[in-house]
This record gives structure tokens, C-alpha cells and sequence, in this order.
């Protein structure tokens, strides 16, 4: 259930500039202060406007969101930096972390055994163990992009995601073939 209180007092004190962000186009995002009376504002106009309280409420928070959501847009927007990186297919790893590898080889042998399961297929890279093994392991990124995983983002997290098209057999026949060689393995 959906919580907001209709109090005119408040909302006629909320409706002053401050909280009128959606009109502004200064692309400064919210505090989630503003972000509060906003909703306030919206919510007591949709109620002055005969919506029910609750369907109301859902209105305002998605209209306030929405309005976030483009700010933080064009904030992304002005704040791009242009970086070179080196293209996937030239990264050689010369030395990578057994406990890279052999990560690796669990989700491999995950998404074979379960090729159509998106859970084996998409690794959050804020996760716990993959973070700590892989993430924030020199190289390991690029060691799991040069495999073949693919590396997105979305309004919640990054992940590494495996897609349908790569080829399982090679890539396990790889982090096999570096495990086996011990030059490569730290």
C-alpha cells in the first residue's frame, strides 16, 4: 500500500519554486528532499483532481522518477568522457590468477549443463564472489571479455553475460588449456 498524506498546508508551502524541479530544466538532480515534496506537489493536485489517493500516490512517485531518471540522463549525457581501450581480440593474457580460471570454469560448466537458464548465463559483477575474484582481479575483466563474455549495464547493476551464440566448447577447451599451463597461472 501506497502511504502519502493530503495536507493542503503542506502542500501549498511544497509548491513553491523549490519544489517545482519538473519545470526547471537545470539538469542539477534532485535531493531526495526535493524528490519528496515533489511527489507531495503532484500527489495533491491528482487527488484535487478526483484520483483516488492511492492510485494517485503510484502516479506521482512514477511522474517524480521519470523526472530523475531524465535528469540523471542528461547529466550522463554532458559528463561522457571519451576513453581508448584496447580492442578484446588483442588482449593476450600473459599471466592470470588460477582462481580467475577456475571461476570461470564453474560458470562454463554451469551454462553448458543449463545452456537456456538465464540465471548461468548473466553474472552480476557486483556479486560477492565474482567481484572478489573476478572484478577486482588485475586483468579479470578483460580475461572474461577476451573468453567471450559481454559486459552491460543496467538501471541496477553491471553484469557479464554469456550469450547464446558463444561457443562453450572452445571456451572451456581455453581455460582448460591455461590451466594446464603453468607459465600462464599465478
Amino acid at each position: 500500500m501506497l502511504k502519502l498524506s493530503c495536507i493542503e498546508e503542506k502542500a501549498e508551502k511544497e509548491s513553491s519554486p523549490t519544489a517545482s524541479n519538473a519545470a526547471n530544466t537545470n539538469t542539477v538532480p534532485m535531493t531526495k528532499e526535493e524528490q519528496t515534496a515533489r511527489i507531495h506537489v503532484i500527489f495533491a493536485e491528482l487527488v484535487s483532481e478526483g484520483l483516488k489517493p492511492n492510485e494517485a500516490a503510484l502516479k506521482a512517485i512514477q511522474q517524480v522518477s521519470e523526472e530523475v531518471k531524465a535528469s540523471k540522463q542528461a547529466n550522463d549525457v554532458q559528463q561522457v568522457e571519451v576513453q581508448q581501450v584496447e580492442p578484446e581480440d588483442k588482449f593476450e593474457p600473459k599471466h592470470i590468477d588460477r582462481e580467475v580460471v577456475s571461476l570461470v570454469m564453474k560458470y562454463i560448466d554451469n551454462v553448458e549443463k543449463n545452456p537456456s537458464t538465464v540465471r548461468f548465463r548473466n553474472m552480476r559483477l557486483g556479486n560477492k564472489i565474482f567481484d572478489h575474484k573476478i572484478t577486482s582481479t588485475k586483468d579479470g575483466l578483460r580475461f572474461i571479455q577476451h573468453l567471450g563474455f559481454h559486459i552491460f549495464s543496467t538501471d541496477i547493476d553491471y553484469y557479464a553475460a554469456l550469450p547464446l551464440s558463444a561457443n562453450i566448447a572452445s571456451m572451456k577447451k581455453y581455460a582448460e588449456e591455461l590451466l594446464d599451463n603453468e607459465d600462464m597461472i599465478l
